[in-house]
């Protein structure tokens, strides 16, 4: 007999579906938009695209690997940020008050579940289940702030909103209203506890884990490190496209999490983290040198040349000639302080390798490469067979 479709794939269809029509509508409010500059103009497109991986993601997952709640959780995510959008470019251009007002709830929704959801991503992720049952009060405990916000949305005597706040067009019951405006401090200063908490979850998930949840987890982290990155370089008043940079790096958390659940080649992710580190660090250091190059020679040389390029090209070169022994030092930084076990391994084939090179009796050479290989590989057994 012929199966009919699953009910819960073709709802993940729909869902996806409308996230891509919410983000397109978004799209084209924010490039038709007013914005000062071209860069302003992508910055607010780059914004509104940060749903559109989520939904497709979430879908993969679903009819790949039936049953894991990640995949629900990611679809339910961009569409609730989508539709955030979509309800906020909507409120700002209404005129009615109660269209106004159900648009900006709407909007505060959508920030809502992006907070919720991420949350229980945390909590779950990645195979779909908690850390262990003590840790069910930290998602009871998100259940119920989010019932506590929507009703401080519901009743309260207005909502925040980007530009103003908007009055609530209906007529409230006094006492609920302040019981409402009461809860209002109640639920944003609860927020920190929970992500806190959340993050606790992730840390206790992290500190039993092996194999491949370690690998699934140093993945997700290696793309939310981008963000983070992005906000701290806004924080710090560097100039750049760090916004930009933001958005682009949202968007790769939800691939992160695909070629997690499907562990593909998830082997690499030590390699990739380690370029990461040593490179990004050497970077900066490299770029800290040059700019600060720049200023010291500027100044020793003003007295006697008025232009900068003598400044510019002695800084380049002490920069290139500083590249490859900084890259060193900072290789073997990284190796011995993250990746002790890969240090030590080299450290003993170093060691192997001198021996070998003054050793004649082939029964020392025989053992000195079992000790080698129990040392670095740590094999349930080894031997060594000689063809005679």
């Amino acid at each position: 007999m012929r199966r009919g479709p699953d009910v819960a794939i073709v709802i993940g269809f729909v869902a996806v579906a409308a996230t891509l029509i919410l983000v397109t509508v978004n799209i084209w409010l924010a490039a038709t938009g007013p914005a000062d500059t071209f860069l302003a103009i992508v910055n607010r497109v780059l914004l509104r695209l940060q749903p559109l991986p989520y939904g497709p993601v979430g879908l993969l997952i679903a009819t790949r690997r039936r049953g894991n709640t990640i995949a629900w959780i990611l679809i339910a995510l961009g569409l609730a940020v989508a539709a955030s959008g979509t309800a906020g470019e909507a409120a700002a251009g209404a005129v009615d008050p109660i269209a106004t007002w159900l648009l900006g709830v709407a909007n505060d929704v959508g920030y809502l579940l992006l907070v919720a959801l991420g949350g229980v991503l945390v909590l779950l992720y990645p195979d779909g289940h908690l850390p262990s049952q003590r840790w069910w009060p930290v998602g009871a405990a998100l259940a119920s702030w989010v019932g506590l916000t929507l009703f401080v949305l519901m009743f309260a005597p207005s909502i925040p909103h980007e530009r103003d706040g908007i009055p609530n067009p209906f007529a409230v019951p006094a006492v609920v209203s302040e019981l409402a405006q009461l809860l209002t401090i109640g639920v944003v200063a609860v927020v920190i506890p929970l992500l806190l908490s959340v993050a606790a979850a992730a840390i206790a998930r992290w500190r039993r884990s092996t194999g491949v949840e370690r690998q699934q987890l140093e993945l997700l982290v290696y793309a939310a490190s981008f963000v983070a990155l992005g906000y701290v370089l806004i924080a710090s008043g560097l100039p750049g496209p760090w916004s930009a940079f933001i958005d682009v790096a949202h968007l790769g958390v939800p691939v992160a999490i695909a070629v997690a659940v499907f562990r593909y080649r998830l082997y690499d992710i030590d390699v990739l983290i380690n370029r990461t580190l040593v490179y990004g660090a050497t970077t900066a250091v490299i770029g800290g040198a040059f700019f600060g190059g720049i200023v010291v020679l500027q100044a020793l040389l003003r007295p006697f040349i008025a232009g900068s390029e003598i400044a510019v090209a002695g800084s380049t070169l002490a920069s290139v000639a500083l590249f490859q022994p900084l890259r060193a030092r900072i290789q073997g930084f990284v190796d011995r302080r993250f990746y002790r076990a890969r240090y030590d391994a080299t450290r003993t084939l170093d060691a192997f390798s001198l021996r070998l090179r003054d050793e004649v009796d082939l029964d020392a050479v025989r053992g000195g490469l079992l000790d080698a290989v129990s040392d670095t590989v740590q094999p349930a057994s080894a031997g060594v067979w000689l063809r005679r």
